[in-house]
């Protein structure tokens, strides 16, 4: 531990001062440099990784060794073997070793054992205090009050309970050091692993937080880079996402994922610069809602969803008594549920703001007529006064209009925010909300109320932001084709309609015996190129995985040519592709194909595009994480407490909850499931059932 750190000046009246050892680390105190004031610096400082890379991987380990975690796990062997060893002569071992923990084990054990139970039942408590504090964002000062102590004294006098500082100074960043140790174990064993980043901001400190997801979507909260006296960069990120990859290793990763600011765009495109094997995918989520908000920011909608919907809707959040009469309910009149307000971080907040006002206007009008209540706003308690009200009408129609146009690209946005969207599920979420807003086009303006100059804005809106996301970008068309789910074969989804009818010529080069020519050549180009990434690096890092499998394929030569045979049979469905699998989902269906002589190789690069989560939403929780803990009342918390007690929460809830989680969902209408954006239909993978949208075989790529 000493080597750590270094004395500085002379003996104070609190003793030494010392710092970190590193060179540029500002980390200072004076006083005794206790283990639980070196190790939670040092198994954390970015300076000391940089300057003593060895120095500070030993920290960590020393720092988790610590915790209580790992102290229990080396418990059940030391007690069997006392157990064993007292069994002889007394025949109270087994109850005992059995009671351990609970009141009965100190009522009736030998008192002999008494400080070993002791010692056990102070490392359980505390260890499921800890989690209680992190998991449900408890204030770990709870544990200093009166109230707190007299209800543990009261279940167990033998218990003591730890502070609030030895959990938040020593227990805590003990606990998190272990768990990064256990997670980095466990992800330098999985392969195709999805990194995303994203930065946030706590009321102290900024911090780019950094998540890896393995192929069965275990996500893992690898770390937070503060960097508040620091420019964020692209430069600066970029070596701090490479420091966070190599804490695992380069060849392991497949994606890196977040959203497309100036630094994260750039960030990622260099990133994919130094390891030519990762995908570099914009987070769908984040390019959804860039459309949801290009069509919010319509001057036919500024009015309505930016000015008179924001103002109703904060005229009830700031009056109780005009919410109360609200919610009350009348007995002939249906019961209207609680109108939700447009937050800045939420997606899709106008649509959920207007969806949950249209209910409301009728009762709104009568509450106004009724002098009940009054806005202060001239405009607004005009339009609701007035009984045939020409602007009450307007507003409920353009409410009416822009909900039905932003509903297909809302829910679709829901949907993909589950951990089990992959690349397959953009590409075809994209083609259902084309198809859907194309069939609502086509009905004209007198069924819809949706005139053309306003339609032909929508989808120049949409035609943008599918250009920006899908062109240049095979991955997600690739994926659609290679999903075993829809065996879709056709050149129609490559057409444009917005384009006049003409002839297209097929290239020199086209093998034109094999079905849709077009659409198999750009599969066939995204493949090549995938593939000749993973062998350029197997050249230099024989001993990875990837280079492993093609060396049983044959070598390189050999896979080559057996990937362009393999393609091709699936490309026609004959063996070993012939099989339906409309039920099985894609990972599973070619992972087992990776041992198949026929498939093995287009198996490892399609096993690799169905193992990644194709959003940033980890980094999304976790920001609201940090939001959660971080309250006004909190707001001195320093960015590693908060970051330490995150990584703790987020471990053990997904240890408690990871049986109960739904992995699958059968069916995702998007213009009738009710279930596809409610707490419901959350958090399960979004599986697109063709026959619930017919449209959707043959959605082309712009909406006509």
């Amino acid at each position: 531990m000493h080597s750590l750190i270094k004395l500085n000046g002379k003996r104070g009246e609190k003793g030494f001062g010392w710092s970190c050892i590193a060179d540029g680390c500002s980390y200072t105190l004076v006083g005794n440099p206790a283990t639980s004031r070196v190790f939670p610096h040092s198994s954390t400082c970015d300076h000391l990784a940089r300057s003593h890379p060895e120095l500070y991987a030993k920290a960590g380990g020393a720092s988790g060794a610590r915790s209580l975690a790992r102290q229990l796990q080396s418990i059940p062997r030391k007690r069997a073997k006392h157990g064993e060893s007292t069994a002889k002569g007394s025949s109270t071992s087994s109850k005992a070793v059995a009671k351990s923990g609970t009141l009965d084990a100190f009522v009736t054990g030998p008192r002999s054992d008494m400080p070993k139970r002791k010692e056990l039942l102070n490392l359980q408590g505390n260890h499921l205090i800890m989690r209680l504090i992190c998991c449900c964002g408890l204030i770990p000062n709870i544990v200093d009050t009166k109230e707190w102590i007299s209800f543990v004294t009261l279940l167990n006098p033998m218990f003591t309970p730890a502070s609030s500082s030895k959990f938040t100074r020593d227990i805590i960043p003990a606990e998190a050091d272990f768990i990064r140790a256990e997670n980095i174990k466990m992800l330098r064993q999985c392969q195709n692993i999805t990194i995303s980043f994203d930065g946030g901001d706590t009321r102290r400190d900024s911090i780019y937080h950094v998540h890896a997801t393995t192929p069965n979507r275990e996500v893992v909260y690898l770390t937070g880079h503060v960097g508040s006296d620091e420019h964020h960069t692209a430069d600066w990120v970029l070596s701090k996402i490479l420091a966070s990859i190599d804490s695992i290793d380069r060849g392991l990763v497949a994606a890196v994922v977040s959203d497309s600011t100036a630094v994260t765009l750039k960030t990622r495109g260099d990133l994919v610069k130094r390891v030519p094997t990762v995908f570099n995918l914009c987070d769908c989520i984040h390019h959804t809602h860039s459309i949801i908000r290009d069509i919010t920011k319509l001057a036919i909608f500024v009015e309505v969803s930016s000015t008179m919907l924001k103002k109703i809707l904060a005229y009830f959040s700031r009056s109780r008594l005009a919410s109360a009469l609200l919610r009350k309910h009348v007995a002939d009149e249906p019961k209207l549920l609680g109108l939700q307000q447009i937050g800045k971080t939420r997606f899709g907040g106008h649509y959920s703001g207007a969806t949950s006002l249209l209910p409301c206007l009728d009762k709104i009008q009568a509450l106004v007529k009724a002098k009940h209540i009054k806005f202060k706003q001239r405009d607004i308690q005009d339009m609701f006064a007035t009984a045939y009200s020409a602007t009450l009408l307007d507003f409920r129609r353009m409410l009416t209009v822009y909900t039905t146009i932003i509903q297909p690209l809302i829910r679709s946005l829901w949907a993909l925010e589950s951990v089990h969207t992959n690349v397959s599920d953009v590409w075809v979420f994209f083609m259902a909300c084309a198809a859907q807003l194309r069939d609502l086009f086509s009905k004209g303006h007198n069924e819809t109320g949706i005139p053309r100059d306003l339609a032909n804005l929508v989808i120049t809106a949409f035609n943008n932001r599918y250009d920006d996301f899908f062109v240049n970008q095979d991955i997600y068309f690739a994926g659609f084709c290679l999903d075993s789910r829809y065996p879709v074969r056709s050149d129609a989804i490559l057409i444009s309609p917005l384009e006049p009818t003409n002839i297209v010529i097929p290239a020199s080069d086209a093998d034109l015996t094999i079905p849709h020519p077009r659409a198999y050549a750009r599969l066939k180009a995204f493949c090549k190129d995938a593939f000749r990434r993973i062998v350029e690096r197997s050249k230099e890092h024989p001993s990875e995985p990837a280079a492993l499998h093609i060396k049983h394929a044959g070598g390189r030569k050999a896979a080559t040519k057996a990937l362009r045979s393999q393609l091709e049979c699936y490309w026609r469905q004959q063996y070993p592709f012939n099989t339906p699998a409309f039920d099985v989902a894609p990972l599973d269906y070619w992972q087992p194909l990776m041992n198949h002589p026929h498939a093995n190789v287009l198996a490892l690069i399609v096993v690799k595009l169905f193992s990644i989560l194709a959003n940033s939403m980890p980094d999304e929780r976790t920001g609201s994480n940090f939001t959660r803990l971080n309250t006004p009342l909190r707001g001195k918390q320093t960015a590693q407490t908060l970051i330490n007690m995150v990584q703790v929460g987020q471990h053990w809830t997904a240890k408690v909850c990871l049986s109960d989680v739904n992995p699958r969902a059968a069916n995702a209408n998007i213009s009738t499931d009710g279930n596809i954006g409610t707490e419901k239909g959350r958090g399960v993978g979004p599986v697109w059932d063709p026959e619930s949208c017919p449209t959707v075989t043959i959605a082309s790529s712009h909406i006509p």
